[in-house]
């Protein structure tokens, strides 16, 4: 069976660096690492690789701050089954806090209620995450100032 994968672009519009805090693996996992630090202005590209059975399904989370050098989290996240007609793509923007178990599951939720596109814009900051179709699609998620 061929792999299902996502290829994935972080794009920092920010003015400042951007870090990897952490991430889930619902289904697959990335290869290599995520990329860390991403610099202003500039994108950050991985490669998150499932099987034909489970897919890729997982949520990466980046360090940013606002104008006012306020720290926030950008959770990305996808859903790319091959079983699947349609990809799925979720965008939070949200203030810093402990990823339980819990916060995971809300997450997941919303990315199966979610569609092809989010985006998430708080305090300043926007958050859009876009994914296409197909075994191998482009997940595009670019952090920008609102």
């Amino acid at each position: 069976m061929s792999k299902v994968s996502t290829n994935g672009q972080i794009q920092n519009l920010t003015d400042s660096e951007i870090s990897y805090v952490t991430s889930f693996d619902w289904q697959g996992h990335v290869v290599g690492q995520y990329p860390s630090p991403i610099l202003h202005k500039d994108t950050g590209t991985f490669q998150h690789v499932g099987n034909q059975n489970g897919g890729s399904e997982a949520a990466v989370v980046y360090l940013t701050k606002n104008k006012n050098d306020k720290s926030y989290h950008a959770i990305a996240a996808w859903l790319n089954e091959s079983s699947s007609p349609k990809s799925k793509a979720y965008a939070l923007i949200a203030e810093p806090k402990p990823f339980t178990n819990e916060l995971w599951g809300e997450i997941h939720d919303k990315l199966h209620n979610s569609n092809t596109n989010s985006s998430s814009t708080h305090d300043g900051l926007t958050l859009t995450v876009q994914i296409g179709e197909g075994d191998s699609p482009t997940l595009l998620a670019t952090i920008s100032y609102a």
